[in-house]
């Protein structure tokens, strides 16, 4: 029944023809194939293929689908199970075009077929599972895995399709979490285990989360680590604990000065003091009324609300490092290796400049985007506003970024924790707003 409500939920945010939508530019035969799954999906027609009628237009991939006949051939469409088949085609050919070459020359259109592949691939994977589940050797859990690894990959690499509002892939995917989540917290120690052993190897491994909070023990006794994490950030709120900024850092062959400060400074001051002046400033007292300055403290609220999402982390010590990597894990997977160093990992692993925000609409609830960022160099109050773009990084102690020019004005918001000698983390929310020709970030 839950498997049932899910696909209903996003059958009803998804339409019914993503492949209208689709630039003429797209290969042919990509288009054939996936207006051919929506067939099976929806509407059970026949549709005619063969070498003269569609063979010219079949990508080599599909070659081996099709009859080696001179006459038409009829395929019943009304089945998942080819839909599912004809979308995963499109996504394996497609996903070579978007990792060959530089990321900034795929067209468009490249990445709307991967956005279009991947919803209809969700759909069939549940209605596939749906169909006979008794004769499944699937569990939900599985499914569910893997259809939200699905659309967390079409956010990543694919685009907006025009016929979708831009949020429906955002709004399926929370679609799917919140049915796993859902899943994952009501099953017993046993089913999750069991579960666990069904999961294809190559399925991203996500350990099971629960909505219990851990127990650290104090001096004082055992105390829950939310309640703890609370009463710190009240105490950093508190202005008799806020430090002077300190002297300016001292490094050899660099002169600086250190980096002013101003208790939430009205916009009229912020621009003639430090926008107008292109000087750098601390912000202090301005996050004050964001959930995140308490939320985010805990690290099972972080994993509750993202854990089970796919992320790019970076792995080596800066982006210019000749160690430098990239690889996809799912935030779970990314706290347990790289925050909390289990298995005693001493890779460097974070997040960095990802749109975290837009993909899990549930953080970006966390935060607000401060009125800083309506300020620009056009004083025209008929000028057209920016959208601003928000970004996360998130990582333990020791990361870094080199010295680097952004094109647009920035704030950075950090959210730091320290649990313990050995575990510090941040999670930074960077507000990007108006174009700048170049400046230091």
């Amino acid at each position: 029944m839950a498997m049932q409500r899910t696909l209903a939920e996003l059958k009803n945010c998804l339409p019914m023809d993503i492949t209208s939508s689709l630039s003429p530019q797209v290969y042919p035969g990509f288009t054939y194939l996936l207006k051919q799954a929506e067939e099976g999906l929806y509407s059970g027609k026949y549709v005619p293929i063969g070498l003269i009628s569609y063979g010219l237009f079949v990508y080599p991939l599909a070659s081996s689908l099709l009859s080696e006949c001179s006459e038409p051939t009829i395929y019943i469409t009304h089945d998942s199970c080819l839909a599912l088949e004809r979308a995963q085609m499109v996504l394996d050919a497609t996903w070579e075009t978007l990792n060959t070459g530089h990321w900034k020359e795929v067209p468009l259109y490249q990445r709307q077929i991967y956005t279009a592949a991947g919803l209809i691939k969700i759909v069939a994977l549940l209605q596939v599972h749906q169909i006979d589940v008794s004769k499944s050797k699937r569990s939900h859990l599985s499914v569910l895995k893997e259809s939200l690894e699905t659309a967390d990959m079409s956010l990543l690499l694919g685009a907006p399709l025009t016929v979708l509002d831009g949020k429906s892939v955002i709004k399926a995917a929370q679609i799917l979490s919140s049915a796993l989540s859902t899943l994952s917290s009501n099953r017993t120690s046993d089913n999750r285990a069991a579960d666990l052993q069904t999961v294809e190897s190559d399925s991203p491994s996500v350990k099971p989360l629960s909505g219990a909070v851990t127990q650290e023990t104090t001096a004082t006794g055992s105390v829950s680590e939310h309640a703890q994490s609370t009463a710190e950030a009240q105490e950093l709120l508190s202005s008799s604990h806020r430090k002077p900024w300190g002297s300016a850092l001292q490094v050899p062959g660099v002169r600086g000065e250190a980096v002013p400060s101003a208790e939430n400074p009205s916009l009229e001051r912020f621009r003639a003091d430090y926008f107008s002046k292109r000087l750098p400033v601390k912000l202090t007292g301005c996050m004050n009324h964001w959930p995140a300055l308490s939320r985010w403290q805990d690290l099972n609220y972080i994993k509750m609300a993202a854990g089970l999402r796919t992320v790019p982390i970076e792995l080596g010590d800066h982006y210019i490092s000749p160690d430098w990597s990239q690889k996809l894990m799912t935030v779970s997977e990314f706290v347990d290796k790289h925050v909390l160093k289990e298995g005693g990992s001493l890779e460097v692993g974070y997040l960095a400049q990802h749109q975290l925000f837009d993909q899990v609409p549930e953080l970006k609830a966390d935060i607000r985007e401060p009125d800083y960022c309506c300020i620009s160099d056009d004083l025209d109050d008929d000028c057209e506003s920016e959208e601003t773009d928000i970004n996360a990084w998130f990582g333990p102690k020791g990361t870094l970024s080199p010295l680097h020019t952004d094109p647009k004005h920035n704030l950075l918001a950090q959210v730091r924790k320290a649990r313990g000698k050995n575990t510090t983390y941040w999670l930074r929310a960077i507000f990007y707003f108006h174009n700048e020709t170049q400046h230091n970030d």
